[in-house]
């Protein structure tokens, strides 16, 4: 692995903001890595999906799962259960545009046809979400999507769905685990004492770097180093 990478963090479809945050990404200097939540309630979930695949195929790109990779797997394998969890979450949003439909045709189909329809349109779908690691460990960091378990004497045994649905816990619990750590999946105007404050918080060698993009705030990159240092962050602002 590459001696710096450049880390980003929710993006769910803002695809001309990864775009723009994509040009301070440096290929040959850095690794790239996604704190997950890719997909769900943005404007352009295909075309951001299908440029990250790009990387990964290109770059070795790394996608952690995200809550919302996670709640779209569960759909696929468990329509019926999971549906209606999926849809408060911005799932409709997601399946429109992967299957080149308006978000309000999504009700028209039976939930097992939109699952087949998906499936058949991207064959590997499946497996890509199923293969979505947990956590990154990359060199003194760690990097999550929501964050582990500081309760536990072992944080890589956190239960999975703490990985990328816990909140308060982590945010106030006392980082022991001898790394630092880098997580999205809270925004950032929600952890910063300042309100309207959309640089990376911190705290205990904790950093998050939701900048609540597809709420109106800002897509975040941060470059940092095996060694544990945080370069510079950079932001893309909402146009």
């Amino acid at each position: 692995m590459k001696e710096r990478a450049f880390v980003i963090g929710d993006i769910h479809g803002e695809y001309q903001m990864l775009k723009q945050l994509l040009t301070y990404w440096s290929p040959e200097e850095e690794e790239l890595i996604f704190v997950g939540d890719l997909i769900d309630r943005g404007p352009q979930i295909f075309k951001t999906l299908e440029l990250v695949w790009s990387l990964q195929k290109e770059y070795d790109a790394k996608v952690i799962r995200g809550n919302h990779e996670a709640l779209f797997l569960d759909f696929l394998q468990h329509p019926n259960q999971a549906w209606d969890l999926y849809q408060r979450n911005g799932g409709a949003t997601t399946l429109a545009s992967l299957n080149h439909l308006a978000l309000d045709e999504i009700n028209d189909y039976p939930l097992d046809k939109l699952v087949n329809l998906t499936t058949e349109n991207y064959p590997y779908l499946m497996a890509w979400l199923e293969n979505l690691p947990l956590y990154l460990e990359y060199g003194e960091w760690i990097i999550v999507h929501a964050g582990v378990d500081l309760q536990l004497t072992n944080w890589q045994q956190s239960k999975p769905s703490d990985f990328y649905w816990i909140r308060d816990p982590f945010h106030l619990g006392d980082n022991r685990t001898g790394k630092k750590i880098i997580f999205g999946h809270t925004p950032v105007k929600f952890l910063n004492a300042t309100p309207g404050d959309l640089s990376t918080w911190h705290h205990q060698g904790k950093f998050g770097i939701d900048g609540g993009a597809v709420y109106g705030g800002d897509l975040i990159g941060i470059h940092i180093t095996q060694s544990g240092e945080l370069l510079k962050e950079d932001h893309v602002t909402h146009h």
